[in-house]
């Protein structure tokens, strides 16, 4: 145990080292070559991570309290790669503080806060689910100020990590080295306990829908769903293969019941917000987000009257995969593969805007895969933290940093998650 315990304590350092650099130290005449040592620190980060999760076997006992350590770790250094928590705490206050629609108000509506300073997108309202609309305001509404609020979404985003942990545990019992991949990915540790993305709220009703489908829990299962969508509505690609399974296995009826549970939940949620106009708009404006992504490259050589044939093209390619997982969907490790595929594809060609931390949203289907997810696990380890090196050394989001950052933490991964997926005989966990 000693051997991980030092090469995940020292991966700890070196994010907290460089997450105090990054938020708090400039440097002025040697900021290019502190740059150079935050950059450096990350990848070393990402190294000694990776390292630990190669040592020996530990007990599950062991590996929970070496988890647990290394989470604390992550969650100790503040948010410094993405900004998004501050905003995520602003427009909590939009709603717990000045009492309006977040949907429709954004923080900058409010130049009076004495937090509006923090906030890197003040003229955005609300752009996510409801679910996170509410944890965001419960947050803002207890905590005063901006690092207490901060790190009280931290501690909801860690938290979501062991949950998740806990769950994906249960789909696979017996094995710790699965376990481990979970719970000291410094990957995972570095995009929840630390960048504390709501992404991990929605994964977390993911994990408890894949949890539910391995114990053949198809009302459970499409009710974690539906909460799931109602934190983030990036995972909704996968609502029709649950569909097609509880068909396929004549479960309708419980899925009907776990979509009424949704509905009903989604009912409610709409009377509070979303009975005004314009408090859906939030929908289509994320689709001017652009950037890191294949179809940002290919408008830059062929041009920006391409960009709607690429749209286009792009959600055609979609939706011919998911026909194909239509056709192919017919257990619950069927479906993680197929939905792995789907989000995958989906990320590749669809999205506009590429982030490391939407891989949240296939993830906890790799429980349900004998090697795909394992192996991607693995890559993302330390091609996930290493892929923001350039920005973590220049604090620029330009062309050199989206082309690493699609590289490591997409292009990458998929290639592995495609070399596995290939057909062939292969045993999966049901």
């Amino acid at each position: 145990m000693k051997r991980p315990l030092t090469l995940l304590t020292l991966a700890g350092l070196c994010l907290g080292i460089a997450a105090l650099r990054h938020r708090f130290v400039w440097g002025g005449n040697y900021a290019s070559l502190l740059g150079v040592a935050e950059g450096s620190l990350l990848i070393a980060f990402a190294v000694f991570g990776t390292f630990a999760l190669r040592g020996q076997a530990l007990d599950r006992n062991q590996t929970w309290k070496l988890g647990l350590w290394f989470t604390a770790l992550a969650f100790v250094a503040p948010p410094f790669l993405t900004t998004d928590v501050f905003d995520y705490v602003l427009r909590g206050r939009v709603e717990a503080v000045h009492g309006s629609n977040p949907y429709l108000k954004a923080p900058g509506d409010f130049p009076d806060d004495p937090l509006l300073s923090w906030c890197q997108w003040p003229g955005y309202v609300m752009p996510y689910g409801p679910i996170s609309a509410v944890l965001q305001a419960a947050i803002a509404k207890v905590g005063g100020g901006i690092w207490v609020g901060v790190y009280l979404w931290k501690l909801a985003m860690a938290a979501c990590h062991l949950g998740m942990a806990r769950l994906l545990e249960r789909v696979r019992p017996g094995d710790p080295a699965w376990l481990r991949l979970w719970l000291w990915n410094p990957f995972l540790a570095l995009e929840l306990a630390n960048g504390a993305h709501n992404d991990g709220l929605m994964a977390l009703f993911l994990a408890l829908m894949v949890e539910r489908l391995a114990k053949g829990g198809m009302a459970m299962a499409t009710f974690a769903f539906g909460c799931a969508v109602l934190s983030k509505h990036g995972c909704v690609v996968l609502g029709p293969l649950l569909l097609a399974l509880a068909w396929r296995q004549h479960r309708l009826p419980a899925f009907g019941a776990g979509v009424v549970a949704s509905a009903l939940l989604c009912a409610s949620f709409a009377w509070h917000y979303f009975l005004t106009p314009g408090a859906l708009e939030f929908l289509a404006k994320q689709l001017g987000n652009k950037g890191t992504s294949l179809q940002a490259f290919a408008v830059r050589i062929l041009g920006e009257e391409q960009s709607g044939t690429l749209v286009k093209v792009g959600y055609l390619v979609v939706g011919l995969v998911l026909g194909r997982a239509l056709v192919r969907v017919r257990s619950a490790a069927n479906l993680a593969r197929e939905g792995t595929v789907l989000v995958l594809v989906f990320l590749l060609v669809a999205m506009p805007l590429f982030s490391p931390w939407y891989h949240l949203w296939w993830l906890p289907l790799a429980a349900l895969l004998s090697s795909g997810g394992a192996k991607a696990l693995s890559v993302l380890a330390w091609a996930g933290p290493c892929s923001y090196a350039v920005f973590a050394t220049t604090r620029s989001f330009a062309q050199d940093h989206q082309v690493l950052q699609w590289s490591l933490a997409l292009a990458l991964p998929m290639a592995v998650v495609a070399a596995e997926l290939r057909p062939r005989q292969q045993p999966e966990v049901d």
